[in-house]
């Protein structure tokens, strides 16, 4: 059975011109919020400086001076006045209370002590704090059912369970905030920054428009002539790749794509995600919302088949495999039936301002509301309140379904372990592997034993484009032993080796056989700038593909 040739896996370090974080720069931005003591003033200089929006730099402060409470019912002066900017709609009394709500959904208190408590010399020498920690302290007192014991100026504080489950929930928001708030400050700033990322999308699309030309003689139906050659394993929260992906195919689609059989059918291009799940109305035009909360379906080989098989239609349809293991800044489960919506833009455009969801408190950046139920909520300080379109109930950003940096491992939810099981079997059967900013750390064991799983099969072979200060050229399949001891000379320090992409190149040779890696160490996206030549020798390199 065919299945894809190439996989690529998109890790952090693809985004990273873009200013999107990485474990690192996560690590660093919460050390430096954690050092402010619920200062409002450091607190946004500490956000500033790790790239927060300065907008939302301002009204994330007064959000978190809002949650910080020793005793969750104690509604502070302070605190009331932080809320009256952040939620300006509300009364006095429905304020109080409200703040009172969000305390028991996230608690900046509790993140603070732990982190004092687990990162203490980090943050004095460094003003960092190891997120994978932080996480494994919260969850090993959860798993334990033993809390955590802080202290807090003379004071011996028992953390339980309730508070230390908020403050993860806390540590997973402050980092979707941190991504979506570097996304809002490109568009507010440089929103040319996307357009390599727009062109790599387009050129994809381009690509499997000819491959499908090319493959036309074969049987529509069958996986040879639907399936993109390639598939993507996205380890990012972020939705930048998979939005600007829909908007090339509906460009592509919709712009007199080109036809093949004898039928002369138009071929049209879309996703297959593994599962299925409802995905938000995207609208053609601004302010064509309304009360809808209607929902699109993905595509998937059934729809493919039997669209394909019947020959009266006048479209006949591809798709790529399309993976988030990790899930995505735009996955809710909703809590009353389990399912799994997702919300992208709402409309088709590139440079959507509406591509994650609402903050929890009164943003310029929060979207339009949809159903009645949304702006009722709205109107009560729930901002990022959306209506899950299968049993009405409102889900919460804290409603959020991805896996965090954890090393205690959770049975996921079934829709990402019905994904992972789909992706185990695409990545077993790839010949070329793509690691786009991904640099394979030794602490993601999980990742690492699949790598592993290819060890010693000589067929399999690997690109690594990792690093940023290379040269911006392949280093070929059978040079990189030369080229990685050259750069061994020159670079010593740890920071330099990541910057050559070093330590990434050497973990590819260890698990692919150093003759079957190659690296491109000149960043990204300066591997896809210069249009469709580079897409096609990143993604079937013509010592694999003859």
């Amino acid at each position: 059975m065919y299945w894809p040739d190439t996989v690529v896996f998109w890790g952090a370090g693809a985004t990273a011109s873009l200013n999107f974080p990485t474990t690192d720069s996560l690590g660093s931005g919460i050390g430096k919020m954690i050092l402010c003591n619920n200062n409002v003033q450091k607190l946004i200089d500490a956000m500033e400086s790790s790239s927060f929006c300065q907008v939302i730099a301002h009204e994330l402060a007064d959000f978190l001076s809002v949650l910080y409470a020793k005793d969750l019912g104690d509604v502070s002066d302070c605190a009331m006045e932080c809320g009256k900017r952040i939620f300006p709609s509300l009364d006095s009394q429905s304020l109080r209370s409200h703040i009172i709500n969000l305390r028991f959904h996230y608690d900046w208190y509790a993140l603070t002590m732990v982190g004092h408590k687990i990162c203490q010399e980090s943050l004095k020498t460094s003003q960092k704090c190891d997120v994978n920690d932080l996480y494994n302290a919260i969850d090993d007192g959860l798993s334990h059912c033993s809390g955590i014991v802080v202290q807090d100026g003379d004071d011996v504080i028992i953390l339980e369970g309730s508070r230390l489950k908020n403050a993860r929930t806390l540590l997973d928001a402050i980092q979707m905030w941190r991504i979506s708030s570097a996304y809002q400050s490109i568009l507010e700033n440089d929103p040319k920054k996307l357009n390599s990322y727009i062109k790599l999308a387009e050129d994809l699309a381009t690509l499997m428009q000819e491959e499908g030309v090319h493959q036309e003689s074969k049987n529509v139906c069958s996986r040879d002539f639907y399936l993109f050659s390639y598939a993507v394993i996205s380890l990012n929260y972020d939705p930048l790749l998979i939005w600007l992906l829909f908007n090339a195919h509906k460009k592509f689609n919709d712009d007199n794509p080109p036809c093949v059989t004898k039928t002369n059918r138009s071929l049209k291009l879309f996703h297959d995600f593994s599962l299925l799940f409802g995905i938000r109305e995207i609208y053609s035009q601004p302010g064509q919302c309304t009360d809808s909360n209607k929902i699109w379906y993905p595509a998937n080989e059934g729809a493919v088949q039997r669209i394909n098989g019947y020959e009266n239609l006048d479209r006949i349809m591809r798709i790529g495999k399309f993976y988030y293991p990790h899930g995505n800044l735009g996955f809710r489960r909703c809590p009353n039936c389990s399912k799994l919506n997702i919300k992208l833009g709402d409309q088709w455009e590139n440079h959507s301002k509406s591509l994650f969801y609402n903050y929890p408190f009164a943003s310029r950046f929060n979207s339009e509301l949809r159903t009645p139920k949304e702006k009722e909520a709205f109107e009560k300080g729930f901002y990022d309140a959306i209506e899950c379109p299968f049993c009405g109930t409102l889900t919460y950003g804290y409603n959020g379904a991805f896996v965090t940096q954890s090393s205690f491992k959770k049975e996921p939810p079934s829709f990402l372990r019905e994904m992972e099981d789909d992706l185990k079997v695409t990545f077993a059967k790839a010949k070329h592997i793509v690691l786009m900013g991904y640099s394979l750390p030794k602490d993601d064991a999980l990742w690492r034993t699949y790598f592993l799983s290819k060890k010693g099969k000589g067929d399999v072979f690997c690109s690594v484009v990792v690093g940023y200060k290379g040269e911006k050229r392949w280093i070929n399949f059978g040079c990189v032993d030369s080229w990685l001891s050259k750069c061994k000379e020159k670079d010593e320090s740890s920071r330099e080796l990541d910057a050559s992409g070093i330590t990434a190149v050497e973990t590819a040779m260890e698990i692919f056989g150093k003759e079957n890696v190659r690296i491109y160490a000149g960043g990204i996206p300066q591997v896809f700038h210069n249009g469709i030549d580079d897409v096609r020798a990143l993604l079937y390199p013509g010592h694999i593909f003859k």
